[in-house]
């Protein structure tokens, strides 16, 4: 189990916090965060870093979790953002994050989702060149493209965001011509980028990827004479959701910097390089707490709670496992259980053939690695409402996003008049 959870009794604990009794106070589902985790995981990431490149910068990946105490936190240790979009701009900047330390790497943006891009003054890293003929007229004075290095890997398909299916980036030839047309266009400083898969765990395989970058950086360099103020090598970090083993981020860090100096270290020896971990630095540091309303048993042991897919799609969307746990019982698994939702679909399967102690109704089942992309990526499907959320710290916890009602979810809809 992660190292800041543990059991006492049996009850579990999150730090200091008793998670039954939180669950108890705030009712469920609820999603609960560790601020300490958050901390440790971003310092355990930049000092791996920092070792070996010294004009690092850590762009924290908003998409993984968006709440703004959670970007607080990894502002305040000195985390930038990366954004997708101009909403995700403005959530970071309304969290503290300067424009300057934000970097916006958008796929089919709209003129209007470009403009306010300039208009925030942030970071522009575009996905193709047409995106850039949207805005020639107006480009920035530093401007990023972003590569499809042709490989990438992730967990599962749907995660991989290189390679030859990929709707992400461009290839080399295409970002020559680019990076040319922009200093037609009167571009006069560059940064390159790539992002190309979510939650890899083999320190080898950003070994393979950094080289075929740094080549294609060095490519570039050569056709364009242009020297990149940062080169920008994305995230894909991974944390371990059952028994892998954890991803060694020290020998990853000596293995891209070898890949580094072998290839480019001569061209761009003052380059700020920028890494964007997100899941790496969120997911586990939370745990979404859910409350067992029945117990079926026709033939398999099926367990419903209040949390189902709107709340968790991962495992219905590409077949993700978490960790499943009961909150208020500890002791050897005797059952396996299928651990579903509230929800009207068949997918709504939050675990299957889960270990458990034998629940019941009433009982506290905790979903580890919650603190990424459940949040981010729930709805209000069946309109049931998304989790509320609290945020453990040293001196105590924090309600950080409370729990929708119906009027929330209805606010803005509108009855035309005649159907009144």
């Amino acid at each position: 189990m992660i190292e800041n959870f543990h059991y006492n009794d049996n009850s579990l604990f999150l730090d200091s916090i008793n998670l039954n009794d939180l669950a108890e106070q705030f009712g469920t589902p609820l999603i609960a965060i560790s601020e300490n985790r958050i901390k440790n995981n971003y310092n355990r990431i930049y000092n791996a870093f920092s070792r070996h490149f010294k004009n690092l910068r850590v762009n924290y990946a908003l998409k993984a979790n968006s709440n703004p105490a959670v970007i607080s936190i990894l502002r305040k240790a000195g985390c930038g953002a990366d954004v997708a979009n101009p909403n995700e701009a403005e959530i970071a900047m309304y969290s503290g994050i300067s424009p300057e330390n934000i970097m916006m790497t958008g796929n089919n943006l709209s003129l209007t989702d470009l403009k306010r891009a300039i208009e925030m003054r942030v970071n522009i890293n575009l996905d193709d060149i047409n995106q850039m003929n949207l805005i020639e007229n107006d480009l920035p004075e530093l401007l990023s493209f972003r590569i499809n290095p042709g490989y990438g890997n992730g967990q599962f398909d749907g995660i991989k965001t290189a390679g030859p299916n990929s709707k992400f980036g461009m290839p080399v030839d295409y970002a020559i011509k680019a990076y040319k047309k922009a200093m037609e266009h009167g571009v006069k400083r560059f940064g390159i980028h790539m992002m190309a898969g979510s939650n890899n765990l083999d320190p080898e395989y950003f070994h393979k990827l950094s080289k075929i970058f740094f080549n294609d950086v060095k490519t570039i360099n050569k056709e364009t004479g242009i020297n990149f103020d940062f080169i920008d090598i994305g995230g894909g970090f991974g944390v371990p959701y059952s028994n892998e083993n954890e991803l060694n981020v020290e020998k990853t860090a000596e293995l891209i910097n070898n890949s580094f100096h072998e290839i480019i270290g001569d061209l761009n020896p003052d380059a700020e390089i920028i890494i964007e971990p997100g899941r790496y630095l969120v997911a586990d540091s939370g745990i979404a707490l859910a409350t067992v309303t029945d117990i079926k048993n026709y033939g398999r042991l099926i367990a419903g709670t209040d949390l189902g897919m709107n709340i968790l799609i991962r495992p219905a969307l590409y077949g993700a496992v978490h960790q499943i746990v009961c909150v208020n019982k500890h002791g050897d698994p005797e059952y396996k259980y299928d651990i579903t939702g509230q929800i009207c679909e068949n997918t709504d399967f939050i675990g299957k053939n889960i270990d458990l102690p034998e629940i019941s109704i009433g009982d506290i089942l905790g979903i580890m690695n919650a603190g990424a992309y459940v949040s981010s990526m729930s709805s209000n499907y069946n309109s049931l409402s998304r989790a509320a959320e609290v945020l453990i710290s040293d001196d105590g916890f924090h309600m950080i996003r409370r729990r929708e009602t119906i009027h929330d979810m209805i606010n803005n809809t509108i009855i035309p008049g005649h159907l009144l």
